[in-house]
């Protein structure tokens, strides 16, 4: 093991007069080190006078000498600058180390969105260790992002199993031509926030294992074709867990039914308010263990449209407990069709998800929709006993109830507001403005 010279100035014959901790063995030292770093704690560079590594490696002569010859302390790095100076030299000492056998030891390497990674800076970091990274987490520019695709061989990262990408570069062309640089990565998260239009086909990801997938925009204009989509989908059935996408308009044919037994939270953020590629990806998923659903739009929800399809996934979704829908357009765009009524007559009448906990929901209308709550949770009393505690209404003028004392000249609609909200708290529903 290769150790830094304040390191190696330090042997482990100590004597309790040197070790400042009343002489505890390596094994103790070794558990408080392990406590006090967690394995996802990451190195910063350059560091922080916080940094946890330094502070405890200024408590005393055994304690610095275990954290420097312990590789597992080393091998997740967070670089918070790409202008290092003297602390250049001191991060590729700590990446060329090996551990006790002389394997070269498996790395993380992460930065900050500001000190997002051009491709000299990825030349510099990240393509040297590609064959020993077990997780890379990057902000890129967009030549760094199309280096990262085109410039490196078939199989580059052959022990990367979480790779999570941001770029938010506006460029006209995609990136057409890629390498398959995961090609046999054994990847269970995988995250590519996109600026540029960039589709991934072609990059050698097998999706077999994956447990994680965000394949989400920045721009409102680059989104994700629902074909290509549930062929992912497909591909990690028996695995995925969480997912989050946003979702191209589609022309599609309706697409064969798809279970994904594993898949537990689902965030699908749709281009425009088009019904057909709402009830597209709705007609032909099924999550039994479903417990979190998060359906947006900017230009609202086609819940009109999509009612019938809507009811028929929450059937096949029994186990949903969270929904968040942001359903309702910008004010003075339109948006006949976002009507939420169907919805909320679905859960609190029919009793479609029965362990719902907490809805929330992004309206332009609040007070109405209070008053539809009430009328529906009245009518939906009878029966077994509602899991369905909370329900977050967004919406400007609802906001003043929340914040303000009644007033003399209060309008009236806020008025009758607090008296239907005061209501169905005292039956057991709080609604949070």
């Amino acid at each position: 093991m290769k150790l830094t010279n304040s390191a190696a100035v330090h042997s482990k014959g100590h004597t309790m007069q040197d070790t400042g901790l009343l002489a505890l063995n390596d094994d103790i030292l070794l558990t408080i080190l392990q406590y006090c770093l967690p394995q996802d704690s990451a190195v910063e560079i350059p560091p922080s006078p916080q940094s946890q590594h330094l502070v405890l490696g200024q408590i005393c002569h055994q304690l610095r000498w275990l954290l420097h010859a312990k590789s597992v302390f080393w091998s997740r790095f967070c670089i918070t600058s790409t202008k290092l100076g003297q602390h250049r030299s001191l991060l590729k000492e700590w990446l060329s180390w090996t551990d006790e056998s002389g394997s070269p030891v498996p790395v993380s390497i992460e930065n900050r969105e500001e000190s997002k990674f051009s491709l000299p800076a990825l030349e510099e970091f990240i393509f040297p260790y590609s064959s020993r990274l077990f997780q890379l987490r990057l902000y890129l520019t967009y030549d760094a992002l199309e280096g990262l695709f085109t410039l490196l061989p078939p199989g580059a990262f052959p022990v990367l199993s979480d790779f999570w990408a941001l770029c938010a570069d506006f460029q006209q062309p995609s990136i057409l031509g890629v390498e398959p640089v995961f090609l046999n990565s054994p990847l269970q998260e995988f995250a590519l926030i996109l600026g540029p239009p960039l589709h991934v086909r072609g990059l050698g990801i097998s999706w077999a294992s994956l447990k994680v997938l965000r394949l989400t925009t920045i721009q409102a204009r680059f989104f994700f074709p629902i074909s290509w989509i549930h062929m992912i989908l497909g591909a990690c059935r028996t695995s995925l867990e969480t997912c989050f996408i946003s979702l191209e308009p589609t022309t599609d044919p309706a697409l064969p039914l798809l279970e994904l037994p594993h898949l537990k939270t689902l965030s699908i953020d749709f281009r425009d308010s088009g019904w057909k590629t709402q009830v597209g990806i709705l007609d032909f998923l099924s999550l039994p263990s479903l417990e979190s659903l998060d359906l947006s739009s900017k230009d609202g929800l086609a819940f009109n449209e999509a009612c019938t399809t809507l009811k028929s996934f929450l059937a096949r979704s029994p186990n949903i407990q969270r929904l968040h829908f942001e359903r309702t357009p910008a004010p003075g765009t339109g948006g006949h069709h976002t009507n939420i009524v169907v919805v909320l007559e679905a859960i609190l009448l029919k009793k479609l998800c029965p362990l719902l906990e907490s809805m929330e929901l992004v309206v332009h209308n609040g007070l109405q929709v209070v008053k539809v709550v009430q009328v529906l949770w009245k009518e939906g009393a009878k029966g077994d006993k509602r899991s369905l505690k909370l329900i977050k209404l967004i919406d400007p003028k609802l906001s003043w109830i929340g914040i303000c004392e009644p007033s003399a000249v209060e309008d009236p609609e806020i008025t009758q507001g607090r008296r239907i909200l005061q209501e169905l708290e005292e039956e057991g529903l709080r609604i949070q403005t």
